[in-house]
């Protein structure tokens, strides 16, 4: 199964950007923290977390220059993401971060190790899955919509007609 193949584009701003226009699109996904693992004197880790953010670097490359040169980068952006996310939990009901209202959620139950397709139910920000009789845990997917301050890079090699382009997006 693949989740990613629903996403045909990301869009920034509500702005469209097809995927055709690149051979590659690769997303990453890194959690931002104010954390602190510290040692008591007998060695015990004591670990303090203060906030959460999410990073995001989405980065392509291909045929076609991407749009990007008009972006301010000193106000925040929306970006609807290309690529999936997961959360798993031993109940048939998820808390969903923001995410992308054109691609829905899609649920699971785990049984035997496989995942099997289950019907889902969105509310708002809750998803909530129908119930396997066999299930050892459920799993959903879904896209997210991040909102932050972003930064971007290109490079183009016009004798090869192959463009390059980063963008990383940070929640405010």
């Amino acid at each position: 199964m693949n989740a990613n193949r629903n996403a045909q584009f990301f869009a920034l701003d509500g702005l469209k950007v097809p995927i055709l226009a690149t051979v590659k699109v690769q997303q990453t996904y890194e959690t931002l923290g104010g954390r602190d693992l510290s040692r008591s004197r007998n060695g015990r880790a004591r670990l303090q977390v203060h906030w959460q953010k999410l990073k995001t670097v989405l980065s392509g490359s291909g045929w076609r220059v991407a749009p990007f040169s008009g972006v301010d980068q000193t106000v925040l952006h929306t970006l609807d993401c290309v690529s999936a996310r997961a959360l798993q939990s031993a109940q048939p009901v998820f808390q969903l971060p923001a995410q992308r209202q054109d691609i829905p959620p899609r649920g699971f139950a785990v049984v035997g190790g496989e995942l099997v397709r289950t019907a889902s139910a969105l509310n708002g920000s809750t998803l909530a899955l129908t119930p396997h009789p066999q299930a050892d845990s459920y799993v959903c997917w879904y896209w997210p919509q991040l909102t932050g301050y972003l930064t971007l890079t290109e490079q183009g090699d016009p004798r090869g007609g192959d463009y390059n382009w980063t963008l990383t997006l940070e929640e405010a």
